[in-house]
């Protein structure tokens, strides 16, 4: 920031092959960290096996007196089970498997709201990489959705016919789930 080195971010994702043979993301972290001491201070994540967190999630890891006191008068007021005492082990949703940020989103997050240094031109190569990507989500939400897609067409004056063998039964789950 203003030239000075404060933070470092960190991207990784793996990718994998969908039984379609389409390219899908099976994990994604983003963080953002401090040189002064190693604990990010916050991260973005999607995995999309997990059955505990949401599949994708912000969390902070940065404690607050006033949420950990709620936290633990919540936890005393019935609560079951290990509640979450500090601000790093709550896993913010941010819209499942499909509608995640990424990491154009996490770049500029950084430029705008949190003033880091930034190179001429950034903010046409972050829009560009976001329009990329959030294409290769249009297209997979209308390969998994086929039906719905359709009918949306349908009903802005296309002609849309489905294949002779078109199954129309469509998986819910990536809808559905936290």
């Amino acid at each position: 920031m203003a030239g000075e080195h404060l933070a470092n971010w960190t991207f990784y994702f793996f990718t994998d092959v969908s039984s379609e043979g389409f390219l899908r993301v099976d994990q994604m972290r983003i963080a953002l960290y401090s040189v002064f001491e190693p604990p990010p201070i916050a991260r973005l994540e999607y995995e999309s096996s997990t059955t505990g967190p949401p599949v994708s999630h912000w969390q902070f890891h940065g404690e607050r007196g006033a949420l950990s006191f709620v936290l633990a008068r919540a936890h005393q007021k019935g609560k079951k089970g290990s509640a979450p005492m500090s601000l790093s082990s709550l896993h913010f949703p941010t819209g499942g498997r499909r509608f995640r940020p990424g990491v154009e989103d996490f770049i500029q997050f950084l430029i705008d709201d949190c003033g880091f240094d930034r190179q001429p031109a950034w903010r046409r190569a972050i829009e560009d990489g976001r329009e990329i990507a959030r294409r290769f989500q249009v297209r997979t939400i209308a390969r998994d959705y086929q039906a719905e897609v359709a009918q949306v067409l349908r009903d802005r004056g296309w002609h849309v016919e489905p294949p002779n063998e078109f199954d129309e039964h469509e998986s819910v789950e990536a809808l559905r789930e936290y």
